[in-house]
């Protein structure tokens, strides 16, 4: 499994695409929490030709992959799946992972980081236009 190359998505046709509004879900992990000083570009370039970093060639061909998430902040995301959908969308949700996530994804995680604790994992949902930086969810509000 390919999981951690950076490339620019491709339509189906197999040529780069304009930038576009981006649906994606992941499982986002800060930086720091698995001692990456900065942001996550170098620790993916050092592992591109390992099958958990490549993306594959055509969007949506190849899931789950490790990414630097396009956010400000500093993050490592798992990329579970992500579609182009053409219009804006106001999702913007943070969880913890599902037992079931935890038990199917925290392997692949440790494969690269041994001593990640789970809690550090958040499911993240959101949507972006791929041409500027994505929204820094991470945080988990709690219910009032």
């Amino acid at each position: 499994m390919d999981l951690f190359r950076r490339g620019r998505a491709k339509n189906r046709k197999g040529t780069e695409k304009m930038s576009a509004w981006t649906e994606v879900f992941a499982l986002r992990v800060p930086c720091e929490a698995i001692g990456i000083e900065g942001d996550a570009w170098d620790f993916c370039d050092a592992h591109e030709e390992e099958p958990a970093f490549d993306r594959g060639e055509v969007p949506g061909s190849r899931f789950p992959y490790f990414a630097p998430s396009p956010t400000l902040g500093a993050y490592l995301d798992l990329v579970l799946r992500e579609r182009v959908t053409g219009k804006r969308n106001s999702v913007g949700r943070c969880r913890v992972m599902t037992p079931q996530e935890e038990k199917q994804y925290l392997p692949l995680f440790r494969q690269y980081f041994p001593s990640l604790e789970a809690e550090r994992i958040h499911h993240v949902h959101y949507c972006f236009y791929d041409g500027c930086e994505a929204p820094d969810y991470y945080a988990i509000e709690e219910d009032e």
